[in-house]
């Protein structure tokens, strides 16, 4: 037998038995439907997918360097291609409204009280703070009316940081109701350190603390309403993201993605016309139920959501890369080993950080589920329509160097 016709039935074989499989077609169809990323990147593989689309998601492994990178190129793109103008932050209310205030034109105070509170998260690197004060400068060649905004919808931690936002609400002239408050976000502003940030004490301070401003809050609502104006939407949202924080704390990723998605549902009316976008975990992008937990980008393209049909997912994976361990702020190695067909990737990638659009038509990736392993069925463009391969990149840098 000939070694075509050799090959035609293995090919055959493989089709049959291990439909799951990435095939040489699909390495084709990768290979044909790819974009270089290095250097400066244009993301023209983007634009068909950005058609009709209100959030776009990213979904990353959190401590890897070149991550703050991608996520400034992709914001000021899709700032002008699909009308973003909010970032929607993996991070709480609270922290999301001072980096609003900061990058809006602000003062790099509040950006430096900010990153006192992320001491001990992934999100504690000299890449991150320095996205957000390029991001603050992109900010500035802009117009006030199409300046992008950061949004952050998720849990309030450290539970120090709902404190001093609520307290920075208050102005000059605090009523005596209020002076509680106002004392405690002073002295949070004082603390530093996880352990302290996360303490118990700290815990049951603050949980008294929005107890507390509820009781206030019924019985002199309209004289609060006066004193803070246009503040008292934030101020009452902001004390139901600490309340929500305390009651579901520790109550495991389902809770805290139906949690996140019903924050933007109840925010969204109240902010100003502008498309999102947003860098997450990578699980959290995901549009179908994976380990069998329904995601953020699930909610927002299900059924309950405004925004059905309107979201589009780019998953990362990682090829011998270093990520920061947020425990020690030590590199660690790390590739990205739950992906399946690894290996067909790198045979695919142009460069060391490539684009893939999984989504064209003919695709075989809207026929089959490849590369998640705890997927729920389906097809692989029901659960992302991009995918970014990143290769041989280091890890995030701390903030500044630990003592040993």
């Amino acid at each position: 037998m000939k070694m075509r016709g050799i090959f035609v039935l293995v090919l055959l074989f493989l089709v049959t038995f291990f439909p799951g499989q990435l095939r040489a077609l699909d390495l084709d169809y990768l290979r044909q439907n790819s974009e270089l990323l290095s250097g400066e990147p244009e993301f023209e593989l983007l634009l068909p997918g950005l058609e009709g689309k209100k959030i776009i998601l990213a979904g990353e492994a959190h401590g890897v360097g070149i991550n703050s990178e991608l996520v400034l190129e992709l914001l000021t793109f899709l700032h002008g291609k699909a009308d973003v103008r909010y970032f929607l932050w993996e991070g709480g209310y609270a922290l999301g409204s001072l980096l609003n205030n900061y990058v809006r034109g602000g003062e790099e105070e509040l950006l430096d009280l900010v990153f006192t509170q992320l001491e001990g998260t992934a999100f504690w690197s000299k890449e991150q703070y320095f996205f957000f004060k390029k991001l603050a400068e992109f900010n500035e060649e802009l117009p006030p009316g199409k300046r992008v905004g950061v949004v952050g919808i998720d849990l309030e931690l450290p539970l120090t940081s709902a404190i001093i936002f609520l307290g920075s609400l208050l102005g000059k002239e605090t009523p005596e109701s209020l002076k509680p408050l106002e004392e405690m976000a002073g002295n949070h502003k004082k603390l530093e350190g996880e352990s302290q940030l996360y303490s118990s004490r700290v815990r049951l301070e603050t949980m008294q603390m929005a107890v507390y401003l509820q009781e206030i809050i019924e019985l002199e609502g309209e004289n609060l309403q006066e004193f803070l104006g246009e503040d008292w939407f934030a101020f009452q949202y902001g004390l139901r993201r600490l309340i929500q924080t305390h009651e579901t704390w520790g109550e495991g990723p389902q809770v805290r993605e139906e949690n996140t998605f019903s924050n933007l549902l109840e925010l969204a009316p109240h902010l100003e016309r502008g498309n999102f976008f947003g860098q997450w975990g990578g699980n959290h992008v995901l549009q179908r139920n994976h380990s069998q937990v329904n995601w953020l980008g699930s909610f927002l393209n299900g059924p309950r959501s405004p925004w059905a049909g309107q979201v589009l997912s780019i998953y990362y994976v990682y090829d011998h890369c270093k990520r920061m361990d947020p425990r020690t702020y030590q590199a660690r190695d790390y590739t990205s080993e739950e992906i399946r067909d690894l290996a067909v990737l790198r045979r695919a990638a142009p460069a060391e950080i490539s684009l893939f659009w999984l989504d064209a038509p003919g695709s075989p990736f809207r026929e089959e589920i490849h590369f998640l392993t705890r997927h729920s069925g389906g097809v692989t463009t029901d659960y992302f329509q991009y995918l970014i391969m990143i290769r041989n990149q280091s890890a995030s840098n701390p903030l500044r160097k630990t003592e040993d």
